[in-house]
């Protein structure tokens, strides 16, 4: 470790920074012991954030995760805005899908497993909120975990046409018969006025993945947010299930307009989304 460290130092003097990220990363994957890990990863942040200010700070996370001594990685200042999305969603899609899949057996699979992750279950919020940003991913959206890649914002964030946004917060843990608690709908509060500080000028949907479109007593509603329930979630997959047959036939997956045709036909575009796969959150009595 000492030695890639005077190596890494004697490139970084004569301005060589990406050949002193390489030395330490050799020394990285040479090690096993989680405090010298550490140590050597916010060394290399240090020469990277010459390069790249943004990966400086995911590589101080890393090591901070490992060990909490080393210096934290700023808040805020770290945060890429997810943009916008400028193209149609169609070619976005077909787009996506001929860089990832070999075939048409790749694509139904991927399908299948991205259906397994989408279910209500306690601890598995995780292999969710993957799920729900490969969704986005699939369907031709851009999507992001904001708050699992820089420790602020929203589960998963979502950029549509038009320059809206889904801004959303995964409870699919949440065991049946519980409403929504004041504690979740107050954190999708906290989620849009970061949306709002970080995205002035865009719009944002507030959507909690809920198995309950119920308030318990004392939550007060986001305005405008919207419940992904059980029901409508099954609904959800079902329909990606029926995407993925269609774009099983080369003839529509390889024509833009014949995608744009289906992703219509399954509510999967922007503009039906929404009302498509969330319900609105039920008045209090």
């Amino acid at each position: 470790g000492k030695l890639a460290i005077r190596a890494a130092f004697d490139r970084a003097r004569a301005n060589q920074y990406l050949d002193a990220v390489t030395i330490l990363d050799q020394a990285i994957n040479e090690t096993d012991e989680a405090q010298t890990k550490a140590w050597l990863l916010s060394k290399k942040a240090a020469f990277q954030h010459s390069i790249d200010a943004h990966s400086a700070q995911k590589t101080l996370l890393a090591a901070y995760k490992l060990e909490p001594g080393v210096p934290k990685p700023l808040q805020g200042a770290t945060y890429k805005k997810l943009a916008p999305a400028t193209e149609q969603q169609a070619i976005t899609l077909v787009s996506n899908h001929g860089i990832r899949f070999i075939d048409q057996t790749q694509m139904i699979l991927y399908t299948d497993v991205l259906c397994g992750d989408l279910k209500f279950c306690p601890e598995s919020s995780n292999k969710f909120e993957a799920a729900i940003n490969d969704l986005a991913w699939f369907i031709g959206y851009r999507g992001q975990r904001p708050e699992k890649e820089y420790n602020e914002g929203p589960d998963n964030l979502w950029a549509l046409p038009n320059d809206i946004f889904l801004v959303i917060e995964c409870k699919n843990g949440v065991t049946l018969g519980n409403k929504i608690s004041k504690k979740d709908v107050g954190q999708l509060g906290q989620s849009i006025a970061w949306f709002n500080k970080m995205y002035p000028s865009s719009t944002s949907v507030p959507i909690i993945v809920h198995n309950s479109s119920s308030l318990s007593k004392g939550a007060n509603t986001v305005m405008g947010m919207r419940v992904i329930t059980s029901q409508r979630l099954e609904k959800l997959k079902l329909n990606l299930k029926n995407l993925a047959k269609q774009l099983s036939n080369p003839d529509v997956s390889a024509n833009v307009s014949e995608v744009a045709k289906r992703l219509n036909q399954y509510s999967l575009n922007a503009n039906a989304f929404v009302d498509a796969y969330s319900v609105a959150v039920k008045p209090k009595n």
